[in-house]
């Protein structure tokens, strides 16, 4: 298993992807839905502003960046966990990747939609349908499975020595390569 500072080094792609992805997703879902795409953005700094940012469609510095910073920080706060707990190995076929990346997405949606008191929740879910928040969630998981996929490559990259890194072999595959797709000599040291 990971340590914290392992898995807090690797939700930098898992997490930083996550919030990437729901980011998007959100502004596309509030712009159809409300015809804003910061209102859904705006959301979340319910925690510091109160209700009065639920209905905040314009972007603002009062209401988007504390919006986007704590859509980022719980992104990356949960990207930590999923790196920590359920993250697989280099390697692992996409099936599991997306499986893991989807418990962990249902863990924070079970915390954010139903275990926190009202003035915890991300807020979005009161801007947007539930058929938008079925999508940033989507793109959440998405995001996880997809950037940890990233850091899972870049952990394994780290451990080939320098002379085994700037083999042409290597570096004409690129950074994310599997370990099936490295020469022989390189899957062995690995």
């Amino acid at each position: 298993m990971k340590t914290w500072q392992d898995a807090a080094a690797d939700a930098r792609f898992s997490g930083g992807a996550a919030a990437a992805g729901s980011l998007a997703m959100l502004a596309v879902c509030a712009s159809r839905s409300v015809g804003s795409a910061t209102a859904a953005i705006n959301a979340p700094s319910h925690i510091v502003w109160g209700d009065v940012a639920l209905r905040k469609n314009a972007p603002s510095l009062r209401y988007t960046v504390p919006g986007l910073a704590l859509h980022v920080g719980s992104a990356l706060f949960w990207g930590v966990l999923y790196e920590k707990f359920l993250a697989p190995p280099a390697g692992a076929g996409a099936p599991t990747m997306l499986r893991n990346a989807g418990l962990a997405t249902a863990g924070a949606a079970l915390v954010d939609l139903r275990l926190v008191p009202s003035r915890l929740t991300p807020g979005f879910e009161r801007r947007l349908p539930r058929t938008g928040l079925l999508m940033v969630y989507g793109a959440f998981a998405l995001g996880l499975a997809v950037g940890g996929c990233a850091a899972a490559q870049r952990r394994q990259a780290s451990r080939l020595s320098p002379a085994q890194r700037d083999s042409p072999e290597l570096q004409a595959l690129g950074p994310f390569a599997t370990p099936s797709e490295r020469p022989s000599a390189a899957r062995a040291v690995a």
